[in-house]
């Protein structure tokens, strides 16, 4: 997912994968909206947030936690990703429930 926005699109609409499986940790126990969200790959995370459109997928994608409790909000945040900051807070107003202060 490292910056190639339009294969991603491509490979997730020709792959039959649902918002559900999109939701899913890998083994280091990141999700797709985690690394896109961390990386500043504001396409992808738009394509993602879109993707999972309706209000089930759309709560699993964005309160996914990956292996240090963060949702990908949380994730923005630490690594200081404005622009994924403002997409995130607009497709999921309650992940910011789970953003803490250190």
């Amino acid at each position: 997912m490292f910056g190639h926005a339009e294969f991603v699109k491509e490979y997730i609409r020709l792959s039959s994968i649902s918002a559900y499986q999109l939701s899913q940790l890998n083994q280091d126990v990141y999700s797709p909206l985690h690394l896109a969200s961390t990386n500043d790959h504001l396409e992808i995370v738009q394509f993602l947030l879109e993707f999972g459109k309706h209000k089930s997928a759309l709560e699993e994608l964005c309160m996914k936690k990956d292996r240090d409790g963060r949702t990908a909000l949380h994730s923005a945040v630490v690594t200081g990703k404005i622009s994924v900051i403002d997409l995130l807070f607009d497709h999921c107003p309650d992940a910011a429930k789970e953003v803490t202060i250190h």
